[in-house]
C-alpha cells in the first residue's frame, strides 16, 4: 500500500509498504480517504516540533472508512463513514478512567508520537472511531479534529449569552474556535488577526467585527467595535508561540475576566505583563486538544451548518504528491489556508 515517510528533515519517501496485520480485538482498521495538512506536520518538516521526531508517518486529522473490525469492535460496521480521535491512551490513569484522554501523561497522538494516516490504510482503537452523518462529507470529516480544538477551546471559555468574546488569531484553529463560540451563544465575537485574507474570511463564517493589527491597534479595534476593552467579557489566545498576543491581552482585559490560551506557548515565550495577571485576578484556563464528545459535538453543528469549511480548505492534493506538495509550501510559490490529501 502507497505510504508517505518523514525519513528526515525535509525529506518525504514516497514507497509500497506491506498492509497492517488484521487489527486486535479492539481495534478496527480504516482505508483512509482524506487527510489535513497541520501546522505540526510543516513544524516536523522541518523538524521545529518538540514531539515529533523522524522517522514518521505523518497525519492526524483523517477521514474513511471501516475495513476490518476487531472481534470486541461494537456498535461499529464495515464500510462505516469514520473519522478517528488521534490519541493512544494509558487507560488506566485518572484522566482516562474519566474521560479526559487529553490529560493523560502518557498519551501519544497518531502521526506525533506513533505512525499516523500518511497510509492507505491504518489500525486505530474502536473507541476512537466516531461515525459520519450522511449530512457531513468526507471532506469536512478530515476537519473535524482541528475542528475540536477550536471547540474545546470554545468551551473551555464557557461563553454566555450575554457575553463578547475576542479571539486572537484567525488561523484555523481560531476560525473553528470563533465559530464554536458562537454555536455555543455568545452575543458578539471578534476575530484579532495580522492577515487582512483571513479576517475576510471571518466575516464570511460570520464574525461579528474583526481587528486587523496592521491597520490600527488593538485599543482601537475594540473602542470601534464594542466602546472599549472593558466591554469584553472573554479573551481567547489562538496565537501562541512567543507570547505577544497573551501579553497583549493582559494589557486591556478588564480585571477578573476570563483568558483562555489554546494556542501553543513556546518555552521561551515572554510574558512581562504576566505579573498583571494576578494582581487583575484574572482567570487563565487553559486548553489542549480534545475530548471524544467534542468530535461528536463539531460533527453535529456540522450538520447543522453552524461549523462550516467554506473557504477554509484552499488546496487539494493526492498523498502520492506529496512530495511536490511540501516543496510548494517550502517555497511559499501559493498563499494557502488548509491543505487536504486524498488517499486514491
Amino acid at each position: 500500500m502507497l505510504t508517505a515517510i518523514l525519513e528526515d528533515l525535509g525529506k518525504f519517501i514516497i514507497k509500497d509498504t506491506p498492509e497492517p496485520p488484521a487489527p486486535g480485538s479492539s481495534e478496527v482498521q480504516i482505508r483512509v480517504e482524506r487527510i489535513g495538512i497541520c501546522g505540526s506536520d510543516i513544524s516536523a518538516y522541518y523538524g521545529r516540533h518538540p514531539y515529533i521526531h523522524c522517522p514518521i508517518i505523518l497525519g492526524h486529522e483523517f477521514s474513511g472508512t471501516i475495513e476490518k473490525l476487531g472481534a470486541d469492535a461494537s456498535g461499529l460496521a464495515i464500510g462505516d463513514r469514520c473519522t478517528i480521535v488521534p490519541h493512544l491512551k494509558c487507560g488506566v490513569c485518572p484522566a482516562c478512567q474519566a474521560g479526559r484522554y487529553n490529560q493523560c501523561g502518557e498519551l501519544r497522538v497518531l502521526g506525533a508520537q506513533a505512525d499516523g494516516a500518511f497510509t492507505e490504510l491504518i489500525n486505530v482503537p474502536a473507541e476512537m472511531v466516531v461515525n459520519v452523518p450522511d449530512s457531513v462529507s468526507m471532506e469536512q470529516a478530515a476537519m473535524v479534529e482541528p475542528g475540536a480544538v477550536g471547540y474545546h477551546a470554545a468551551r473551555r471559555a464557557d461563553p454566555k449569552p450575554h457575553e463578547t468574546v475576542v479571539i486572537f488569531g484567525a488561523g484555523p484553529i481560531g476560525m473553528f474556535t470563533m465559530q464554536s463560540v458562537k454555536a455555543l451563544g455568545a452575543e458578539k465575537v471578534i476575530s484579532v488577526d495580522k492577515d487582512t485574507d483571513r479576517l475576510a474570511l471571518a466575516s464570511s463564517l460570520g464574525v461579528d467585527g474583526t481587528i486587523d493589527l496592521l491597520q490600527e491597534t488593538l485599543d482601537a479595534g475594540l473602542d470601534r467595535l464594542v466602546g472599549g476593552a472593558a466591554n469584553v467579557d472573554v479573551f481567547i489566545d489562538c496565537v501562541g508561540f512567543s507570547g505577544d498576543a497573551l501579553n497583549n491581552i493582559i494589557r486591556v482585559a478588564r480585571r477578573g475576566i476570563r483568558v483562555v490560551v489554546a494556542g501553543v506557548l513556546e518555552s521561551t515565550c515572554n510574558v512581562p505583563l504576566l505579573p498583571d495577571f494576578v494582581e487583575h485576578e484574572l482567570t487563565m484556563i487553559g486548553s489542549t486538544m480534545y475530548v471524544k464528545q467534542d468530535f461528536a459535538d463539531v460533527l453535529e453543528l456540522m450538520a447543522q451548518g453552524k461549523i462550516r469549511i467554506d473557504g477554509i480548505i484552499t488546496h487539494h492534493w493526492k498523498l502520492s504528491d506529496v512530495k511536490e506538495l511540501y516543496k510548494m509550501i517550502d517555497a511559499r510559490s501559493e498563499k494557502f489556508f488548509k491543505i487536504v490529501l486524498s488517499v486514491e
